[in-house]
């Protein structure tokens, strides 16, 4: 399907590539939001991946990144290369790196690389400060969909404080952008109102819409047939982007039913702890884009003022139509 919308990400994306400093980019959103693909669109053919597999030990994640550099070399020495930790790795990385004409290196779902350890960022960094930094044609971009670990461990680290250079937190498209998906058909605004409304700004979901069939078609397919696509996203959803899945979804479902709660009384319904843990999970939720935090102007009481609100459009149908049938 055609590449959408998100000209700001792409000319940002560019910028970096076509500067005169070295470049360090972290990018993070939701699943399904479109991270891979902006970057796979920004930068084409000068492009190495090495992507993160949820699961496997650090030794695994390491024999699939040597794997991936002799896929992407054609040259199959290095994925029998010995190297017993990241320092190693990005020794043999860069070497080969500068013999290859410097393309832009991706570390895509890089909290399945970590393993969510601090380990990796902090070995990163020595090696940036190394090598990389003093190269102005070096362009590392690090991408994940766990928001949470995103922002504490790579863009708000003390380890590589002031040296990331551009922030992407990419959001959903808009309804603007989403109608460019149909502009070889005719299709009514009310029309994509309706999926947008069922699917939200999501561009996996809309590569799953079929242009040639009505609003009503696409989303009893999309839902509501056997082996639907977008049946059990719902689950993943909450696997994909918090390591610990039950807390957040509690949360959302409770905000679902009690829509506008104030923090007092999702603590007091959800019997979640106070103070900083449900801080932490409402900040969580918030960074991937599923609530909203809402602060009143005019309300007397210091403690009502924020409220919090669902805001994803695919989870907001999914419990109203979906999981409620």
């Amino acid at each position: 399907m055609a590449f959408c919308g998100r000209q700001y990400e792409l000319d940002l994306l560019r910028k970096e590539l076509d500067s005169s400093h070295a470049s360090l980019i972290a990018i993070y959103g939701r699943r399904r939001v479109g991270k891979t693909r902006l970057v796979k669109e920004a930068f084409a053919k000068k492009l190495w991946i090495f992507e993160g597999v949820e699961g496997l030990s650090t030794k695994q994640q390491i024999k699939a990144v040597l794997k991936s550099l002799s896929d992407l070399t054609e040259n199959s020495t290095y994925q029998y290369l010995s190297a017993n930790n990241w320092f190693q790795v990005f020794e043999i990385l860069h070497e080969v790196w500068q013999n290859h004409g410097k393309p832009v290196i991706f570390f895509d779902e890089v909290q399945w690389l970590a393993n969510f350890r601090k380990p990796f960022i902090s070995i990163f960094k020595s090696f940036w400060e190394k090598y990389w930094s003093l190269d102005k044609k070096s362009v590392i971009v690090f991408c994940g969909s766990v928001s949470s670990f995103m922002t504490t461990n790579i863009i708000q680290s003390s380890a590589l404080y002031q040296r990331i250079t551009s922030v992407i937190h990419l959001e959903p498209l808009s309804i603007l952008e989403v109608k460019e998906f149909f502009r070889d058909k005719k299709r009514h605004y009310l029309d994509i109102l309706d999926l947008y409304m069922c699917i939200g700004g999501i561009p996996k979901y809309w590569e799953f819409v079929d242009p040639n069939k009505s609003s009503e078609q696409n989303i009893n397919e999309l839902f509501f047939m056997k082996d639907a696509k977008l049946l059990k996203e719902y689950e993943l959803l909450f696997h994909s982007n918090f390591k610990n899945k039950i807390n957040y979804q509690e949360i959302v479902e409770f905000l679902y039913k009690n829509p506008s709660s104030s923090y007092k009384e999702i603590a007091q319904k959800t019997r979640l702890s106070t103070g900083g843990r449900l801080t932490k999970l409402l900040e969580d939720l918030e960074k991937a884009g599923f609530i909203e935090k809402i602060t009143s102007v005019d309300s007397s009481d210091e403690s009502k003022k924020t409220k919090f609100r669902l805001l994803d459009e695919y989870v907001l149908f999914y419990l109203k139509f979906v999981k409620a049938n």
